[in-house]
């Protein structure tokens, strides 16, 4: 196999063709792999996954979003050796994997190329019944036919592997496969070793039965819930980030994120800093624009102590709701910019969603679809746009957008200005400028409509909504929207 560009060379060259910066890239990414801090790596050809463009092979083998669109560059190789006494073994009888041994400690790893494998395309409904498999088929070993399967298998009610035959590693491997695309997975029991090399956090959510998954909602709720762990854990980020960790070298692999609040309303900051610090993703920071007013120095205080990086601005109520925003995403420090809005429910793995679904997406903007939305006239939680999501799309919600600030400030020249439709107006402008808006699944979002349409930027009456809806529960129901953590008071 040839040897492929740098890393720098093929991520940079690809985002430069399409006239935007490379957005997964940190700064902290950067300073890894400079020269004079890469002298212990291997060359990329000796690595399990390698950089490089996807190819049109791997095109033809995706059956997600990918096939229409522009594809993204492989964003970081999956392991790399960053010690001498590093040794590499390569498993599995059937299914590729790796063992990385330190020292005394041994690391699996699944290798999992997120842009290769994730949930694009995901369809709502499992229409082809239970799968239940027995042994690992050979013709997995060619890489279409394997794709192929587990394409299909996405579409099951559930892949039962009670009785699955094979080796530990093989095991582990197609577990993780299936959860990266979104395949519901039972297993009766899984054997230990198995658990070990999947993790506690994935091992501890697949079910022993059916179950409730013949219900179309749980079986999807459960399906985001195993993308996230598949893609947390088990990505080739994820790899190279665990082997840092153990060999004592500081990098941050994952970017960071700054939350940007603009706000009109003091008596609902509180309740929105208060989800915000319940965030499970690492390395955030929260940038909060008082819109016309001063916030009391007990609440900045209180907040402080849950939020380690925080900043209070006083914007002035002069400035358009645009102007307040592009204020606060120049006072802030992270690479990629997530809006908050302050009367809006998020759960706790909020802006994980929105960064794992900018990874394996490749898109400039990310966001989820206001699928659920809380009236207070009607006291009733409805849903709407249950199909859709996992693709590329500009239906997403503004409170919800993620992007990275190089697009908002380098290519955009900061925040549109505008006192409305500023959500609408930032997605139009990246898009004129050739870039990609993905919509990941909607759940652990709740849209809030109050009593007065009009306190709202969007100011849709409630029949907009009842007339889209195609479920309701009445009262405040964060269960019925996917949270894992509800808390229903605030606002």
């Amino acid at each position: 196999m040839p040897r492929p560009k740098s890393l720098l060379a093929t991520l940079l060259g690809a985002r430069q063709k399409s006239g935007l910066s490379s957005l997964f890239l940190p700064r902290e990414m950067r300073a890894f792999f400079r020269r004079s801090q890469c002298k212990n790596l291997r060359s990329l050809d000796q690595l399990p996954v390698l950089a490089g463009s996807i190819d049109k092979q791997d095109q033809k083998n995706l059956n997600g979003p990918w096939s229409s669109q522009k594809l993204p560059p492989l964003e970081v190789v999956a392991c790399a050796s960053v010690s001498d006494d590093l040794v590499m073994e390569k498993v599995g009888s059937v299914l590729p994997s790796y063992n990385f041994k330190i020292g005394n400690q041994t690391f699996w790893s699944a290798a999992l190329n997120p842009y290769r494998l994730n949930p694009g395309g995901w369809l709502q409904v499992g229409s082809n019944g239970v799968l239940r498999l027995s042994r690992p088929n050979p013709k997995w070993q060619k890489k279409s036919l394997y794709h192929r399967f587990l394409s299909s298998a996405r579409n099951r009610i559930a892949v039962d592997l009670t009785n699955f035959q094979a080796s530990t590693e093989d095991t582990a491997r197609l577990i993780v496969d299936l959860s990266a695309v979104g395949a519901p997975i039972v297993c009766a029991e899984l054997r230990p070793e198995v658990v070990v090399r999947i993790g506690k956090d994935l091992s501890e959510l697949i079910p022993s039965r059916i179950g409730k998954l013949v219900d179309p909602l749980n079986r999807e709720i459960y399906s985001s819930q195993l993308r996230r762990y598949a893609h947390r854990d088990h990505a080739i980020q994820a790899n190279l980030a665990n082997l840092l960790r153990v060999t004592g070298r500081s990098s941050v692999i994952t970017p960071t994120v700054s939350i940007v609040l603009a706000t009109q309303r003091p008596q609902l900051v509180e309740f929105a800093l208060a989800q915000i610090a319940k965030q499970s993703y690492p390395h955030l920071e929260v940038v909060v624009g008082c819109h016309g007013f001063e916030l009391e120095k007990s609440l900045i205080a209180s907040s402080r102590q849950s939020l380690d990086n925080l900043k209070i601005l006083s914007c002035s109520r002069e400035k358009n709701l645009g102007e307040v925003l592009a204020e606060l995403v120049s006072h802030s420090d992270g690479d990629l910019i997530s809006k908050w809005d302050d009367d809006d429910w998020y759960d706790i793995d909020h802006i994980l969603d929105l960064v794992l679904a900018m990874r394996y997406s490749g898109a400039e903007i990310v966001g989820k679809a206001a699928e659920f939305i809380y009236s207070e006239l009607l006291d009733l939680t409805m849903r709407r746009f249950s199909i859709g999501a996992e693709n590329f799309s500009t239906t997403i919600a503004g409170g919800t957008i993620l992007t990275s600030k190089e697009v908002i400030t380098d290519v955009l020249g900061g925040w549109p200005s505008a006192p409305r439709r500023v959500d609408r107006l930032l997605i139009d402008g990246v898009l004129k400028a050739g870039g990609l808006c993905y919509r990941t699944h909607g759940f652990g979002y709740v849209l809030r409509r109050g009593v007065d349409p009009m306190a709202h930027t969007w100011d849709q009456g409630i029949g907009y909504f009842l007339a889209a809806s195609v479920a309701q529960r009445a009262g405040l129901d964060l269960e019925f929207a996917g949270f894992s953590e509800v808390d229903r008071h605030g606002g």
